[in-house]
């Protein structure tokens, strides 16, 4: 079976999976939609899944990152694709001794400032973490998250953990949007200054409700108590957060900044300006799994080196 599991960088890339004792993904498939370049390298001799593609900073040539299950390993493997690529492994020291489990099912990365971004939590906190990727350096960091606690569970795999935060970008910042303990909102914190982690601020609240209801919940016509509930429960597992700061479509200037979430099989938009929730419709079910992509393709010429093929 092939599965897409990503689109990174204008790259499209795949998975081949047997279905057998001892077998699990045997080589992955990246294609430029553009270029129509394609290539097929194996995976790595281990167990694990892709996490991430990116083209290097500098070369601009195609990487990829193989991570252990819900990963507290202390290894990563990455591929340069190219001329005789071999997986290396990458070690992240920083988190070899504070047993954190990035969580890379859980939400999509952020790219910004040359660096990947993840989600993280520690088995000693309920606090959350951003797990940090300088993709120059090939070096991992940790920085404190603000707001946003989870479930505190000495398990660090455990698939279930409530995410009470999502981390996004907005206007080339950071941006984190955490449920508001004590309050019915969401809080969007912005951290102002990159090379300071403990510049987080408080951008604004964004009440639940929908002028008709609650986000996500009005349809059930719940009390205020019950829709906020949902809405909690349906934001910890929400597969896309984007701040948008033209809108959704893109070309609207009168709509101004929007925020999108996709809550299951719903797309929600709250619009900054009007301070105002809004539907924006139910996927249909064989699209639920579809990955967003709103930045430009291509930035740049993206490489395979020499193991480009052309169909």
């Amino acid at each position: 079976m092939t599965a897409v599991i990503g689109f990174w960088d204008g790259i499209l890339c795949a998975a081949h999976i047997l279905f057998a004792p001892g077998r699990g993904v045997e080589r992955y498939v990246l294609c430029n939609p553009l270029t129509e370049a394609c290539t097929i390298v194996p995976a790595p001799a281990t167990d694990g899944f892709l996490v991430s593609g990116y083209a290097h900073p500098t070369t601009s040539r195609f990487h990829i990152m193989h991570a252990n299950f819900f990963t507290t390993m202390e290894t990563f493997w990455i591929l340069r694709l190219g001329e005789n690529s071999v997986w290396r492994e990458v070690r992240r020291p920083a988190l070899a001794t504070t047993r954190v489990c990035i969580k890379f099912l859980r939400a999509p990365l952020v790219r910004l400032h040359g660096c990947l971004h993840w989600l993280a939590s520690s088995a000693s906190s309920a606090q959350f973490l951003v797990a940090v990727f300088n993709m120059e350096r090939e070096e991992f960091r940790l920085m404190e998250a603000p707001g946003g606690q989870g479930v505190r569970d000495g398990n660090l795999s455990h698939s279930h953990t409530m995410m009470g935060i999502h981390i996004t970008h907005w206007h080339g910042k950071l941006c984190a949007l955490a449920d508001e303990p004590g309050a019915n909102a969401l809080g969007m914190w912005v951290l102002d200054d990159y090379s300071d982690p403990t510049s987080w601020r408080l951008q604004r609240k964004i009440d639940y409700y929908y002028s008709c209801g609650a986000a996500g919940a009005a349809l059930d016509d719940d009390p205020h108590a019950a829709a906020a509930q949902t809405f909690r429960a349906r934001f910890s597992t929400a597969a896309v957060v984007e701040v948008l700061p033209n809108g959704v479509d893109g070309d609207d200037d009168e709509e101004g900044e929007e925020i999108l979430l996709q809550l299951g099989d719903e797309e929600v938009v709250y619009n900054v300006g009007r301070a105002a929730w809004r539907r924006r419709g139910t996927l249909p079910l064989p699209t639920r799994r579809l990955m967003m992509h709103r930045h430009c393709i291509l930035q740049r010429e993206v490489s395979f080196g020499d193991a480009s093929q052309v169909d």
